[in-house]
C-alpha cells in the first residue's frame, strides 16, 4: 500500500486520451500574471450564529460569496478555504496592517471582513482592505448595513463596492451573474450559518434539498472533509445548481476524485464548467492536470496549468508540490526543480508531499546524501504523534483516506518504506 500512497501524494495518473484544451497556452501564460486578491472568512463578535445574531458561520458564507463574485469578472485570482481561513483576533485592529499583508503572501490585496450587531434584524458588515500592490486610495474601510428587507441585494452590493475599490469594471454579464444564487430568505442564511459553525453536513444538504439557502453555502465548510458522505452529496448537489462556480467545482472533484484510478470523463468536465466561468481559479488550474492523463500530448497543457496554479498560489504547498512533480515527470531538466521542491517545504514542513518530491530530485540529480537526509526527515515526520496537518495532508486524496480508515495505510510504515527505497537507489549511484 506505500507504493500507492507513494503515487497519491506524487498526483500519479494513467495514460488516456489527449486533451482538448479550454485555453491557449499563451492565455494560460497571461492568466498566471492575475492580480491576485485573497479574501479572509468574516469573523464576528460571538463565537456562533445564536438568537438571530451573526456568526462566523453567517461571515464564512458571505466571504465565500464574494470570492465567488470577484472571480467571475475574469480579471482576478481569488484565493480562500485553506490559503486563508479565520483570522487571528488581533487582527481586527487597524495595528495588524503588517500581519495581513505578511500572510497575504504574494497576493495583491488582502480583505478581511467583521459582523457586529445587537439587533436580530439588523447587522454592519465592516470590510477593510489591505493593498499591497493595489491603486493608491484603495485601502480604509467599507461599511455595508445587512438587513432582512435588502437581503436580496446583499451579496451584489458587497461585490459592487469590494470590485469599485480594486478598480474593476463590471460587465452587465456579470453584474446579473451576481443577482443569481444568493441569500433570499434571513432565517435561512442564518441556519445555513449554524450549520457551518457545527459541520452539520446533514443540515447543510437539507437545507440545499428545500432550496432555502444557496449553493455557495457548501463552499466554505467542505474542504476539510472530501470523505463526508453527507459532504459529497451536498457538493453534488450545489455544483449541479451551480456548475460555473470554480470553487463548488473544485470541492466537487476533491470528494469524489481517487487518484489510484483511470479518472472519469465527467470529472474534466466539472472542472472545465468552473474554469471557464473562472479562469483565474488557481485550485481548478492546481487539480486539472491530475485528470490530463499522461499522453505525451497533453504535457505542454499539464505543465502550463501546474505553472498558472504554482504561479497564483504561492501560499498553497500543494499547488507547489504538483508543480515541481510535473516539472520532474515531464520536464526533468528544468533547472527550477529543486528551487520549488525546497520552497514546498519551507513554506509547509508538514506536508509529505514537498519531501517525496525533493527526494525524487535530489536523487535525479545525482545527489544521494542530500536525498536521504531529506528521507529521514520524512520519516521523522511521520513518527507518532503526527501533526493534524501531516494527518490532514495524507488524507486530502480519497483513496488515502479509505485506506487510512481501513487500516491499511500507516504514514509511519510509509515513512520507513520509503527510506529504504531511498538507501537502495542513493545505493545504485
Amino acid at each position: 500500500m506505500w507504493q500507492k500512497m507513494w503515487h497519491l501524494l506524487r498526483g500519479h495518473s494513467s495514460r488516456g486520451d489527449t486533451f482538448q484544451p479550454l485555453y491557449k497556452l499563451e492565455q494560460l501564460a497571461g492568466l498566471s500574471r492575475l492580480p491576485v486578491i485573497q479574501v479572509r472568512a468574516f469573523i464576528a463578535d460571538r463565537g456562533e450564529t445564536a438568537n438571530g445574531l451573526p456568526g462566523p458561520g453567517v461571515g464564512g458564507i458571505l466571504a465565500s460569496l464574494l470570492r465567488r463574485d470577484l472571480t467571475f469578472t475574469r480579471r482576478v485570482s481569488v484565493t480562500g478555504g485553506e490559503d486563508s481561513g479565520y483570522l487571528a483576533p488581533a487582527a481586527r485592529s487597524a495595528a495588524s496592517h503588517d500581519e495581513m499583508l505578511t500572510n497575504g503572501a504574494d497576493s495583491n490585496s488582502v480583505i478581511v471582513g467583521y459582523l457586529q450587531s445587537n439587533d436580530p434584524a439588523r447587522i454592519e458588515l465592516r470590510i477593510r482592505l489591505f493593498p499591497r500592490r493595489g491603486k493608491e486610495g484603495s485601502d480604509g474601510d467599507l461599511v455595508v448595513p445587512i438587513t432582512p428587507g435588502r437581503l436580496t441585494a446583499l451579496s451584489p452590493s458587497i461585490a459592487k463596492k469590494v470590485a469599485e475599490r480594486l478598480d474593476l469594471a463590471i460587465t452587465a454579464d456579470v453584474a446579473q451573474r451576481w443577482q443569481q444564487h444568493i441569500p433570499t430568505s434571513w432565517e435561512g442564511l442564518l441556519r445555513a450559518g449554524r450549520c457551518w459553525e457545527q459541520r452539520d453536513w446533514r443540515g447543510i444538504v437539507r437545507l440545499i434539498e428545500a432550496g432555502e439557502i444557496h449553493p455557495d453555502a457548501l463552499a466554505p465548510l467542505s474542504d476539510d472533509t472530501p470523505d463526508s458522505q453527507a459532504s459529497r452529496r451536498g457538493l453534488e448537489l450545489a455544483n449541479a445548481q451551480e456548475p460555473d462556480n470554480p470553487q463548488l467545482a473544485f470541492n466537487r472533484f476533491c470528494s469524489i476524485w481517487n487518484g489510484n484510478e483511470r479518472p472519469a470523463p465527467h470529472l474534466e468536465a466539472i472542472l472545465r464548467a468552473g474554469l471557464a466561468a473562472g479562469p483565474g481559479h488557481g485550485k481548478s488550474h492546481m487539480v486539472l492536470p491530475h485528470i490530463l492523463v499522461l499522453n505525451k500530448q497533453n504535457v505542454p497543457f499539464i505543465l502550463a496549468h501546474s505553472e498558472v496554479a504554482y504561479r497564483l498560489l504561492r501560499n498553497n504547498s500543494f499547488a507547489l508540490a504538483n508543480f515541481s512533480q510535473y516539472l520532474g515527470q515531464l520536464a526533468p531538466q528544468d533547472e527550477r526543480i529543486l528551487s520549488i521542491v525546497f520552497e514546498t517545504i519551507e513554506l509547509d514542513p508538514d506536508n509529505p508531499s514537498g519531501y517525496v518530491n525533493a527526494v525524487d530530485a535530489l536523487l535525479k540529480g545525482k545527489r544521494p546524501a542530500d536525498a536521504l537526509k531529506v528521507a529521514e526527515s520524512l520519516l521523522e515526520l511521520c513518527t507518532p504523534p503526527l501533526s493534524d496537518r501531516t494527518m490532514y495532508c495524507f488524507r486530502q486524496n480519497p483513496a488515502g483516506a479509505a485506506a487510512i480508515d481501513r487500516g491499511e495505510f500507516d504514514p509511519h510504515q510509509f515513512a520507513i518504506e520509503f527510506l529504504k527505497r531511498t538507501h537502495s537507489l542513493a545505493r545504485g549511484q
